[in-house]
């Protein structure tokens, strides 16, 4: 979670070189918002030999990043104004 706007952040976005085109859409729409709130981008297109092991070994370290960087900072990760403003967009 972006909300209180740490100093010295960045986001990393690790998408799947063949996501589907609604993840893509979502990584574009969060990219987007993140750059309206001043916060420098990185995108990271994953290669993997199986597809489905990719994604779940991205999606596991993607969601607990986010929960324990929301923790540290003190903040619900289940629900922020930036997860709302990308949910809304989509």
């Amino acid at each position: 979670s972006f909300e209180s706007r740490p100093k010295n952040i960045f986001a990393l976005l690790l998408i799947a070189e063949n996501d589907s085109p609604i993840h893509q859409k979502r990584f574009k729409i969060t990219e987007r918002v993140l750059k309206n709130m001043a916060i420098p981008t990185m995108t990271i297109r994953l290669k993997a030999e199986d597809a489905l092991k990719k994604i779940f070994e991205n999606v596991a370290l993607a969601e607990w990043t986010s929960y324990f960087l929301a923790k540290i900072q003190k903040v619900n990760p289940l629900k922020t104004k930036t997860i709302e403003i990308i949910k809304s967009l989509i």
